[in-house]
This record gives structure tokens, C-alpha cells and sequence, in this order.
């Protein structure tokens, strides 16, 4: 019995020491790709030297449902483009306005119904075969809620041009209007994984895996396996086109960023296609890259398979402190410390290049003393990733956007193309004076006159709410956040019933519209 029990804790100390080591592995490549990006900046060395004319551009921007935010997105994009090039809008499976508000700019529309082929992949299929009967040098492609740094496509497009091949920019999330520690974590953990470790390759003279905002030579992406429903298409695509000979190059002259969900729902959401997709394509693509590695003799494939083999940071903490935990454990059982001293050097590491990466490229939006609240992110991350374990997810779910109305660019982009130019967010609304309101006896409805006009208005609940809030001069912005947080409404449904009303309270002229009320 002793004897078995010795054999079952020798094998057991293996094992953890294999785990170990292993981890030892992967925390090593995080802190050369963290240590790399310290290093000043590698300039592409044939930049200056090689002086290219600007290449025909086509964007494809793939939208589902993406009213809220799509019209700032085509803001950021159209001052970039000339004459030659084209911004085409897939509006895939919408029910909202996006088609409609992407009318309103110098763009073309692309609406697709198709239920069973639902995601990104198909959408951006379905533009590059409209592409096709005239086909432009460079495609870059862009989410429908993001906003694309001055001078990047212009970057893009012409370093894509010049290697022939697909290059990606920068691509972080900025933290949501009323950001928590959560959300700050969540927004430094992102800034890692795209900006950090793909600058530490980029410095270090190795390919990248891609990110939303990649330029692609028309060549290379008209040949690519785009038509699928994979949860992160972009990481996916970026693999298939490395094996065929074309690996992503990364430009940290160029930019594109993104907005953190404010809402817990949405953000766990986002979250768990993320996370899920990487560990998903982890398991089944880091064999694949070796192997074309090892067939191929591509050292670049190996980077790339070593670069996907470190899972996302949030995982490889917890992965750590089990492994301290056990470390120290066995320690003290069984007088042997090596697992315990190892552990400890992994955390000497990450701490590292977490103060490090902190210092340089975040200081200035991160308070330090915030990264006190990296162990309750760990425990919010949990739940997901025993997800994965017990039912991963497979299929593309948009995540919901925020409507915040303290912060209203995007409602406002919304708003100037519903109604007419009388009516802004920022406009006052009051009850016109000389008004009778009258309810209607057992029934949630009431009657408007106005008296020197004549003009009558039927009220609904709703309705009869508005006209309780506008008896003081609101701006539309106050009313719609009274309105969205008094009933159970969707932030898309609340603004067009709100500009509806007052539109039709306006042409009767039972309201008064002004940007400035006396006292």
C-alpha cells in the first residue's frame, strides 16, 4: 500500500513538473514578445526607399443591425478615400435602420438576407464577389463600429501593396464612458494581445495573427477561404493565408479602434466569442501550423503556431496561481521545492512584462493602483471558461452596442438622417402654451388641443409620459434617457418612437422647438 502510494506521488510530482515546465514555456514567449515591444520601433526599411502611388481601394464594412454606431464609422472612413476608391456597406440580415442611414453618405449598400449562412465570413464573401466585376488592387475591411484613425488606410493600403500581403494596424479598445475596473482590465488585456505582443513580433521580424481592420491585396483575398461562420474569422483567415505562402505583416502607423461594451450582458457576451474562438482555434490550428512548418520549412509558421500557443492572459494567470498553489503544496508535503521555485520565476515574469507593458503604452489611461483589481477580472473570466469546457460556443452572436446618451455622437449621427433639420439631440422641447391635455376615463390614452390652432393629438401611454416630461424645456437627449430607463424598450426602438411623437407634435404645433429657453 505504501509502496503504491510512493509510485502515485512520484508520478503525480512528474506530471506537475511537466505542467510546469510547460507553462514555463508559454509565459517565456509572452514575456520576449512583452520585451520586445519595449524596444524602440522597427520601421519598415524599404518605406523610404521604394516610393509607390496610391493603389485603387475598395472597403468592405460587413454590418448586422449596427444603426447605432455605423454613421460615425463612415465618418472616420470617407475623408480617407479619393476618387478611385469605393466604401461598400454589406448590410447582412438587418431588421434596423443600417441600410437606410448608410444611404444618406456617398457609399454603396449591399443588403443580404440569407438565415442559414449567418456571420462575418459570409457577409464579407457576399462583397468581395460584387468586387469582383471590377476588382481593386487593395481590400480592407473594417467593423461597422469603429473608428479608423486619420492617415490609416492611406498606411494600409500601400504597405499591402508594397509586400503583397495582408497587413493589419492597431487595433485597441477604448474604455466605455462609465468605465470600472473591470472594464480597464478588460480594455489592457485587449491592448496586450493587439498591440503589444503583435509590436514585439513586428519588432522582432515575424508575422502577426490578424485582427479586424486588415488590408489585403486583391490577389491574395479573392483567393482566400472567406464563406465561413468561424466565431473569429479574422485570427482563422490570417492562419489559412500564412500556410499559403502569404503571412500578416503588422503597421503600427496605422490605427483603428473599437468601444468596450458598457453593459455586463454585452460584455460578457463579447467576451465568450472571443475567448472561445481563440482557444477553439488554438487546439486545432497550432498542430496544423507545425506541421506546414516543419513540410514547408518556414520558420515565420512556427513563430506564428508559438505565438498562438499562449493562451489569453486572463487564463494563464489562473493556470499560474494553480500551479504556485500546488508548487507550494508539494513543497511542504514533500520537501521538494523545484516546482514551487519554478512557479515563482513564471511569476517574476509576467509581473514583469505586465509593469513593463503598463509602463510604456498605458500609464497615462491606467492608474496602477487599478491592476490591484486584476484577481476579481480572473474570477469574473472563470464562468466562461468553464463554459468552454462544458458547451463552447460555435456560433457568431453580435454583440449588443451601448446607447449612452451622456456621450450621444452616435445617436446624433442616427437622428440627422430620421427627421428634419429642425430637430437635433441637443434641442429643447416644451408644451406649446395655449394647450388643453385631457385624459381619456379607463384608458391609458389622452387628447391634446391647442387652442388658437385647433390642432388635436391623440396620446398613447408613452405619449402621454413625453408630454408630462416637456412641460419644462428637455433636450431630446434627456427625454430618450427618461424614457429608456422608464420602460422596457431597445435604446433603437425608444429613439425612433421619441423623434416620431415630436415630429408629429411638431407639425401640429402643440410643442416648441429652440436651443435656447429664456428663464
Amino acid at each position: 500500500m505504501y509502496a503504491f502510494l510512493a509510485i502515485f506521488l512520484s508520478v503525480s510530482k512528474m506530471f506537475c513538473l511537466l505542467i510546469t515546465l510547460g507553462l514555463l514555456f508559454l509565459i517565456t514567449i509572452l514575456f520576449i514578445e512583452c520585451l520586445a515591444s519595449l524596444l524602440p520601433s522597427k520601421t519598415d526599411r524599404n518605406h523610404n526607399k521604394t516610393v509607390i502611388p496610391r493603389p485603387r481601394i475598395a472597403i468592405l464594412v460587413p454590418a448586422h443591425n449596427e444603426e447605432m454606431g455605423i454613421a460615425q464609422t463612415l465618418k472616420t472612413l470617407l475623408p480617407q478615400l479619393t476618387t478611385q476608391d469605393q466604401l461598400v456597406v454589406i448590410a447582412d440580415n438587418c431588421s434596423d435602420r443600417t441600410a437606410q442611414i448608410c444611404r444618406n453618405f456617398e457609399v454603396t449598400v449591399l443588403e443580404r438576407f440569407n438565415q442559414q449562412d449567418k456571420g462575418k465570413g459570409y457577409a464579407l464573401d457576399y462583397g468581395l464577389k460584387f468586387l469582383a466585376a471590377n476588382p481593386p488592387e487593395i481590400v480592407i475591411v473594417f467593423d461597422a463600429d469603429c473608428s479608423v484613425n486619420p492617415g490609416t488606410v492611406d498606411r494600409l493600403a500601400k504597405s499591402a501593396m508594397r509586400s503583397g500581403r495582408p497587413v493589419q494596424p492597431i487595433n485597441i479598445l477604448s474604455q466605455p464612458a462609465q468605465a470600472n475596473p473591470k472594464s480597464i482590465i478588460s480594455a489592457l488585456a485587449f491592448m496586450v494581445k493587439n498591440l503589444v505582443r503583435p509590436s514585439g513580433l513586428h519588432t522582432l521580424g515575424l508575422p502577426c495573427l490578424l485582427t479586424m481592420g486588415t488590408a489585403f491585396p486583391w490577389l491574395v483575398i479573392s483567393q482566400a477561404p472567406i464563406a465561413t461562420d468561424n466565431i473569429v474569422e479574422d485570427m482563422q483567415l490570417g492562419i489559412d493565408l500564412a500556410i499559403a505562402g502569404t503571412s500578416p505583416l503588422f503597421c503600427p502607423e496605422a490605427k483603428v479602434t473599437g468601444v468596450l461594451p458598457q453593459k455586463e450582458q454585452a460584455a460578457n457576451s463579447q467576451k465568450t466569442r472571443w475567448i472561445h474562438g481563440h482557444l477553439q482555434t488554438m487546439l486545432t490550428q497550432v498542430p496544423r501550423l507545425i506541421k506546414a512548418a516543419i513540410t514547408q520549412g518556414r520558420l515565420e509558421l512556427l513563430a506564428i503556431a508559438l505565438d498562438l500557443c499562449v493562451p489569453p492572459l486572463s487564463l494563464l494567470a489562473m493556470v499560474w496561481l494553480i500551479n504556485l498553489t500546488v508548487g507550494i503544496s508539494i513543497g511542504v508535503l514533500q520537501q521538494g521545492w523545484a516546482i514551487a521555485i519554478l512557479a515563482l520565476i513564471e511569476g517574476l515574469l509576467i509581473f514583469t512584462a505586465i509593469i513593463g507593458v503598463w509602463a510604456k503604452f498605458a500609464r497615462n489611461e491606467i492608474p496602477l493602483k487599478t491592476l490591484l483589481s486584476i484577481p476579481f477580472y480572473l474570477l469574473w473570466k472563470i464562468p466562461i471558461y468553464l463554459a468552454f469546457l462544458i458547451k463552447p460556443q460555435q456560433a457568431w452572436v453580435r454583440t449588443e452596442r451601448d446607447a449612452d446618451v451622456n456621450q450621444l455622437p452616435n445617436l446624433a449621427s442616427i437622428a440627422d438622417f430620421m427627421l428634419p433639420k429642425t430637430f437635433a439631440l441637443s434641442s429643447k422641447i416644451r408644451a406649446a402654451k395655449e394647450q388643453v391635455f385631457l385624459e381619456i376615463a379607463n384608458e391609458a390614452e389622452a387628447i391634446l388641443l391647442h387652442v388658437k390652432s385647433g390642432s388635436y393629438y391623440s396620446l398613447n401611454e408613452v405619449g402621454a409620459y413625453i408630454w408630462a416630461l416637456i412641460q419644462e424645456p428637455r433636450t431630446i437627449g434627456d427625454i430618450y434617457a427618461l424614457i429608456i430607463t422608464e420602460y422596457a424598450v431597445t435604446p433603437e426602438a425608444c429613439l425612433s418612437d421619441l423623434l416620431l411623437v415630436l415630429e408629429q407634435l411638431s407639425t401640429k404645433e402643440l410643442i416648441e422647438i429652440s436651443n435656447d429657453f429664456a428663464a
